[in-house]
């Protein structure tokens, strides 16, 4: 048996099983972050296919995390009949510091752990911190990785006060060696048709390739309507043709002689409407959302879904639509930008698709998820596929300001107190107004905003009420 070790020091933690899932990463930041396999090069598709005696090189990333991540211990299970493990590294700062390292070759088992230097800060997830690298054995094989547990070898987090961070762990995509078994799909595509109209839609037909023994691939595809369930005909799966309003999902499966079996879908949405998009520079905020609103050829009224409001569930799954907007100043240098309230009843109006709008009304409480649709004036607004594709958002921490840490710093309070005193490069108003209840655009930050932002650092809650009822 060959195991080799290099432990300098090992995290106390809590045992994380592993689930048996392609890896996925949420958008949100979570109090348990996703723990995923990255496989590189980038360019490799799902399943990721090598080459025999090919590098595979893997990183363990940590989703968003709602916690600063100060290290990680890791116990990755893999075939050894598949890959053969060549080394382990730190990703890069501020995950710089090797802690352990024990391998098992022939169990196919690899304990690593990871952490920032003495004395220095780790982020809050989304980020690289250990990279493994393997080379691919075999034809006609195929193999993934996953997280396992086992005291004290086990798989956790550890955060900046030394506390354990429990993970959500996936497993990584198929790594198939050599013979391997690709597909090729149509990309998503959305498209905009009338209120009651149908459009046409075409794509390249879907096709599937593999070396496995000298073989080929069978490919099998069908397509659906999501909304009504209506079955679509081989020739409009393969080519495309006249689709209805809602979302049409499409799926091949191929399989090669090696008995390996993969699936690839895809989505045609047809829409009366583009959807509003999320600001690409923007950080998330308190009290407002922020969105370029599109559509700027049409009436339409832009509808929020209040998803998951912390503090206030009894609001989950409400609607509101946005109001007329105003214009305000931004920045500290003068500069000015729209502003919108939330109100019961629909809006409809030209918006300018290049400007980005706020959103704000009591309903935008911190540390909550909303979605925002787009629907066309003259439309039935009860009818689910004459909506846009919806986005959705999410609002900081109370009192996370420069969403840097997940969390109220002092950073965060000296921000505030930058705004307030229209200091230079001071964070724009939207970042930086934190009460009242319905913040208000119009109005100039107060010292009731410093007040505010010093007790979310002292970890007081938020302190006004959630959203009224609409009638």
């Amino acid at each position: 048996m060959t195991v080799s070790a290099r432990i300098h020091w090992i995290f106390r933690g809590f045992c994380a099983c592993a689930l048996g899932m392609s890896a996925i990463v949420h958008a949100q930041p979570s109090n348990t972050p996703t723990l995923t396999f990255l496989i590189d090069p980038s360019g490799q598709t799902d399943p990721a296919c090598f080459a025999v005696d090919q590098e595979v090189v893997v990183a363990i990333h940590v989703g968003p995390s709602l916690r600063i991540i100060n290290g990680g211990q890791f116990l990755v299970l893999y075939d050894p009949t598949c890959l053969r493990f060549e080394s382990a590294a730190p990703a890069g700062p501020p995950y710089t510091n090797q802690i352990a390292e024990i391998v098992n070759e022939p169990a196919g088992t690899i304990f690593y752990a990871v952490g920032v230097k003495l004395g220095g800060m780790g982020v809050a997830g989304d980020a690289d911190m250990a990279v493994l690298s393997f080379t691919a054995l075999g034809d006609c094989a195929s193999c993934e990785l996953c997280f396992g547990e086992a005291n004290p070898l086990n798989t956790i987090l550890v955060d900046d006060l030394g506390q354990p961070v429990l993970v959500t762990p996936f497993c990584s995509s198929t790594i198939r060696p050599d013979g391997a078994l690709t597909m090729t799909v149509p990309e998503d595509v959305v498209v905009v048709a009338s209120c009651s109209g149908t459009s046409v839609v075409a794509w390249s037909a879907p096709t599937a390739s593999a070396h496995c023994d000298g073989g080929g691939a069978e490919l099998s595809c069908v397509g659906v309507h999501v909304d009504t369930g209506t079955k679509y005909p081989d020739e409009i799966v393969q080519l495309g043709g006249e689709l209805p309003l809602g979302v049409s999902n499409f799926c091949c499966t191929a399989a090669d002689e090696c008995g390996a079996e993969e699936e690839a879908c895809w989505s045609v949405g047809v829409f009366l409407f583009l959807p509003p998009r999320v600001d690409p520079a923007g950080v998330p905020k308190n009290r407002y959302l922020s969105i370029f609103p599109g559509n700027s050829q049409q009436r339409t009224a832009l509808r929020v879904t209040l998803v998951e409001l912390d503090r206030f569930p009894e609001a989950n799954g409400t609607t509101r639509w946005v109001g007329p907007p105003v214009r305000f100043t931004h920045t500290v240098n003068g500069e000015t930008a729209w502003a919108a309230p939330l109100q019961c009843t629909a809006h409809f109006q030209t918006w300018d698709s290049d400007e980005l709008l706020h959103v704000f009304g009591a309903e935008i409480v911190p540390h909550s998820v909303y979605v925002i649709d787009a629907i066309g004036e003259g439309c039935p607004t009860i009818q689910v596929n004459q909506f846009s594709p919806p986005i959705v958002l999410a609002t900081s921490q109370w009192g996370d300001v420069v969403a840097t840490f997940g969390r109220s710093n002092f950073a965060d309070v000296t921000a505030v107190v930058d705004s307030f005193l229209h200091r230079a490069n001071a964070p724009p108003k939207t970042q930086a107004q934190l009460q009242p209840r319905i913040v208000n655009p119009l109005a100039t930050l107060s010292f009731a905003d410093v007040s505010q932002a010093v007790d979310a650092f002292r970890t007081l809650p938020y302190p006004f009420s959630g959203p009224g009822v609409c009638p």
